[in-house]
């Protein structure tokens, strides 16, 4: 059993623990180039992944290329549903979107959302 540190300072369970992984944001996003515009695609994801790794609320933006070298994974974590609100907002973001629509194969990035099955002790 974990303590929190609170006023009342009552025993807190494990799972009620502050964990962090429970408040996180944790997604993939793929989408698969069209033929002949997987370098476009690249350099898209490339520069996005600079950015976004600069910004505040994102703990992991990772970009990963297929095997097959047209599609690609993003996994993507942000510091809570707020955070992951402020970056899909994000004026780079938005544009980054209107600029990949017509290079994919999907309407739109394919997004899965994640929760973790167990906590980090």
């Amino acid at each position: 059993m974990l303590l929190s540190s609170d006023a009342a300072n009552r025993p807190t369970p494990r799972h009620e623990s502050r964990n962090p992984m429970t408040t996180r944001r944790t997604l993939t996003a793929r989408f698969t180039a069209l033929p002949g515009r997987e370098a476009e695609v690249r350099s898209l994801v490339e520069a996005l992944e600079r950015d976004v790794n600069n910004d505040a609320e994102t703990l992991t933006f990772r970009v990963f290329q297929d095997a097959n070298s047209r599609g690609f994974t993003v996994w993507e974590q942000y510091d809570s549903e707020a955070g992951f609100q402020t970056h899909v907002h994000a004026a780079h973001v938005v544009r980054f979107n209107e600029l990949l629509t017509p290079l994919i194969e999907e309407d739109a990035s394919i997004l899965t959302f994640m929760t973790p099955i167990t906590t980090e002790n």
